[in-house]
């Protein structure tokens, strides 16, 4: 009988832990989709499409196209990195900022 007592703790504990970490879990989605993340994100995957399409027309060289791809990465990761240290969201400051760096990455993408 103890061991059933200890199995039936055990799983309780299992499935109240598993509970805990699923609502935990439910904050993330709101922190990806914070408008201001949204938006410096979107404005990067848009850019990688139009460097591609540039790159497949022969717009511009793999050479060109890699070095855009990379600059364009590390918006992402400046992004993430600050969205990482503040909660999930970013500043208007730190927006406005990214937002300058993708414009300039956008002027050498033709298209």
């Amino acid at each position: 009988m103890n061991r059933l007592k200890t199995t039936a703790a055990i799983l309780f504990a299992a499935l109240t832990l598993g509970a805990g970490l699923a609502s935990a879990s439910a904050e993330t989605p709101f922190q990806d989709a914070h408008p201001r993340r949204a938006e410096v994100l979107g404005r990067a995957a848009a850019e990688n499409h139009r460097i591609a399409d540039a790159r497949r027309d022969g717009e511009i060289s793999a050479r060109q196209a890699h070095r855009l791809h990379e600059q364009n990465r590390r918006v992402v990761l400046r992004e993430q990195r600050l969205a990482r240290r503040q909660g999930g969201a970013i500043t208007r400051g730190q927006q406005v900022r990214l937002n300058r760096t993708e414009t300039r990455i956008e002027r050498h993408t033709p298209g």
